[in-house]
């Protein structure tokens, strides 16, 4: 999965993309929040997860979100399904 940074591809939004809310949040997050978190650079995870999510830009400056398992393993599979949950948080 990748978030298109170039205003010319498919851009999961607009406003997301502009935000810097969530630099410091200590509230439960939705999907849509943390995608801008993570094109701010931020790990985010869900409460039960021992890994992260993190974006990491490609070499055409897409952001790719990779998955960092807890056994320290990286996935370029992240399960969108779970965007739809509201309980996110930042990564300390």
């Amino acid at each position: 999965m990748y978030l298109a940074t170039n205003p010319s591809e498919t851009t999961v939004s607009t406003s997301l993309a502009k935000s810097n809310l969530f630099l410091f949040s200590d509230q439960p997050m939705t999907g849509a929040e943390i995608l801008t978190a993570i094109e701010q650079g931020l790990k985010v995870r869900l409460p039960e997860w021992k890994g992260y999510w993190k974006g990491v830009e490609d070499t055409h400056g897409r952001l790719h979100i990779l998955v960092f398992t807890h056994d320290g393993k990286i996935l370029d599979t992240p399960d969108s399904h779970y965007l739809f949950r509201d309980d996110w948080e930042i990564c300390p």
